[in-house]
């Protein structure tokens, strides 16, 4: 079941090659500050292989009040500061719905001393009209990714402004 008080939050980031050291850095620091955060349930930041200056973060919160606070924090304002000069394009924010609840305690699950996981991240635009025949594909799907060797998340979430396009998210070592 969704929980449909949470808030999920997807942005990405086109980093100035000159920017990614302080990029880096802010987000590590907004990452941890977040993940401190009342009402937080996940935080995470990444980068693409192959292109580390596209730079993605990921929150989900319990409530819009409290993603909303969290981003009048400090580590929020240095994010957002550096996004004024330090951006090859403008941010582009995502809200997303997750199609299926994850506890607080399986996305901050440790991986394991010898892992070195690895995140997918796909964008998937279906036709319209076609939405409700993709969701019931990937609800069937979801479950056997779930339990595959080296899993250790798979999320199937829609943009909220988007009714037509999904993202698929998946973790594994």
């Amino acid at each position: 079941a969704v929980l449909s008080s949470t808030t999920a939050v997807l942005k990405q980031y086109h980093v100035k090659a000159s920017f990614q050291d302080k990029f880096l850095e802010a987000m590590r620091v907004y990452i941890f500050s977040s993940i401190s955060a009342r009402g937080n349930i996940m935080a995470a930041a990444y980068y693409e292989k192959g292109d580390s200056n596209t730079m993605w973060i990921i929150e989900r919160w319990g409530n819009r009040t409290s993603y909303r606070y969290n981003s009048k924090t400090a580590a929020a304002k240095l994010i957002s500061n550096l996004s004024k000069t330090g951006l090859a394009a403008p941010v582009e924010t995502f809200f997303i719905k997750d199609l299926e609840f994850f506890s607080k305690k399986m996305w901050r699950m440790a991986p394991k001393a010898h892992d070195q996981p690895i995140t997918v991240m796909l964008f998937v635009d279906v036709k319209p009209g076609t939405e409700h025949h993709f969701l019931s594909l990937n609800q069937l799907a979801m479950s056997a990714f779930r339990n595959e060797p080296g899993g250790l998340i798979f999320q199937f979430s829609q943009v909220l402004s988007h009714k037509t396009r999904f993202i698929v998210f998946k973790q594994f070592s």
